[in-house]
């Protein structure tokens, strides 16, 4: 192969990544933006952009998982008027897509390995634990709902709404860890990389913000059972078609 046939290939390669991470980069944002919940003690918010972060991180690897997690979720920030969450975003998504798409190359995906399966279940169920746990002890109040910066409503979580919350959401995981256990692999994946986020948000709140970073962290675990999810179900589909 010439020098000039490497030069075009690479040049390919790279042409597809950026273009990849464009589009991921958008679905990012657009999954953010869609729907948020404001949280008063922190003036954070929850949403549904980790689904975005984690299908690009599965389909596209740790670069693109990096490149839409960070600018998709930076940007959705400033849209939405929250833009000083906007320079911690931009490292905690990227790492958190960089995190997700390095382990999902690591973990085998394809055939029934037990050990996968059993690390799926197990994560879906501590974090669903871990949600219902922060939720009673730190956060039991108002917040506001907006839906595509539409309309805002009210919804009052006590302990029987964090109970109802964490059982469906544990029930509906480890229905995706049975139906989908090829897959289950990723969803450890998916947790790691959930972990780094939860964690970064409540340092930043807490040593850079200083607010009441506790409060959101029962928020940003729900955040990411919400991505596992919805990115087990497209990923899993997509598989099937070949894509």
């Amino acid at each position: 192969m010439s020098l000039r046939e490497i030069h075009e290939r690479v040049k390919r390669v790279t042409t597809l990544k950026v273009s990849l991470s464009a589009v991921m980069a958008g679905l990012v944002y657009a999954f953010t933006i869609i729907f948020s919940l404001y949280i008063p003690q922190t003036r954070g918010f929850f949403n549904f952009g980790e689904i975005g972060v984690y299908i690009a991180a599965l389909i596209g690897g740790p670069f693109i998982g990096f490149v839409a997690g960070s600018v998709g979720s930076a940007l959705a920030d400033i849209t939405l008027g929250y833009y000083y969450y906007a320079p911690a975003t931009f490292i905690i998504k990227g790492i958190e897509g960089y995190l997700v798409g390095t382990f999902a190359e690591h973990l085998e995906v394809g055939r029934k390995d037990k050990y996968a399966y059993l690390g799926g279940c197990l994560s879906v169920v501590i974090i669903a634990i871990l949600m219902y746990t922060f939720g009673t002890h730190f956060y039991i109040g108002s917040a506001e709902i907006t839906l595509a910066m539409g309309p805002i409503y009210t919804l009052t979580f006590n302990e029987l709404v964090w109970l109802a919350v964490s059982i469906i959401f544990c029930i509906v995981s480890l229905y995706l860890t049975l139906k989908y256990v090829e897959v289950s692999g990723w969803i450890v994946a998916m947790a790691i990389g959930g972990l780094e986020m939860v964690l970064g948000y409540f340092l930043y709140e807490q040593y850079i913000l200083g607010y009441i970073a506790i409060a959101e962290v029962p928020f940003n675990i729900m955040q990411v059972l919400v991505g596992i999810f919805g990115a087990t179900v497209v990923t899993h589909y997509l598989r099937k078609l070949k894509l």
